[in-house]
């Protein structure tokens, strides 16, 4: 609970709000939030989903760690599934590929016992952001 009242203070009253950011970050902001310590992973290079037929999915995981890792010299351990999307075989795939994590689509919290390329998450959407209450409602798992 402290960690949400701390996150909390960091919004402002009124919320974040739509069009408060683009919606996609300059490789120059993804370099300055690393320097002050957010890491960032990989998405495949393509958004291809990886349980389909016919994706390299070699390709899309080895030359997305590779470039991002070029670009903010850095190593990238997590990898989150195009769409959720993903099976035994494409854990394996993403474990092999030298990522230590992975990020599936499901909401929910992890411990210990969770397998670390089936992880949870708590999607945070535009809509969550809009007031302090809707933040603090989907953190908590109300929606």
């Amino acid at each position: 609970m402290q960690q949400l009242e701390r996150v909390c203070q960091t919004i402002p009253e009124h919320g974040i709000g739509r069009g408060a950011t683009p919606d996609f970050l300059t490789w120059d902001q993804v370099r300055e939030m690393q320097r002050s310590g957010i890491n960032f992973g990989s998405h495949g290079v393509n958004h291809l989903i990886l349980d389909k037929d016919e994706v390299d999915v070699d390709g899309e995981l080895q030359r997305s760690k590779l470039d991002i890792e070029a670009l903010i010299q850095n190593k990238v351990v997590a990898f989150s599934y195009p769409n959720g999307n993903y099976n035994n075989l494409i854990a394996k795939r993403v474990a092999a590929c030298g990522y230590h994590l992975g990020f599936g689509t499901r909401f929910g919290y992890n411990d210990l016992t969770t397998d670390r390329f089936a992880l949870k998450r708590v999607n945070i959407f535009h809509d969550a952001t809009d007031t302090l209450p809707l933040f603090s409602g989907r953190l908590l798992g109300y929606w």
